[in-house]
């Protein structure tokens, strides 16, 4: 990762209208994690809605719906759900889940306590355009 590029994106991200958030949260989170895919889901009761994405496919689709039916409560409670290559953080406001932050890369030594430190800051930098859109 080019620090520079980092640089870049979180000064996109600090002067973006509350609708671009979301893409740029995307951008920066998977420029720090060289990521691969990566997506904003809104939560509504118990659906997700998918508000950002890129490079997101049906599985990835199928990987976070399973991993929110089988992890729900610990998402509800904020816990960020790692799995191989993938992180499931929880975009929080108020206490109260919003909505999901996915990430995911190739790279062996994803989830690395910085990793996910870093993940958890993004889910709430996106808390300020899920809420928004709400």
């Amino acid at each position: 990762m080019n620090p520079w590029d980092l640089v870049d994106n979180l000064c996109d991200l600090a002067l973006s209208e509350p609708i671009h958030v979301s893409e740029r949260v995307l951008r920066a989170a998977l420029s720090f994690t060289t990521g691969t895919r990566g997506a904003i889901f809104e939560r509504h009761q118990d659906r997700l809605r998918l508000a950002a994405s890129r490079g997101v496919d049906q599985a990835v689709l199928d990987n976070v719906r399973k991993h929110w039916v089988e992890r729900r409560e610990e998402l509800l409670g904020g816990v960020a759900v790692l799995d191989g290559g993938m992180a499931l953080c929880p975009i929080m406001a108020h206490a109260e889940m919003i909505g999901l932050l996915y990430v995911d890369t190739p790279h062996p030594e994803f989830g690395v306590p910085r990793d996910v430190h870093a993940n958890g800051q993004f889910a709430r930098a996106a808390a300020h355009s899920v809420e928004w859109r709400r």
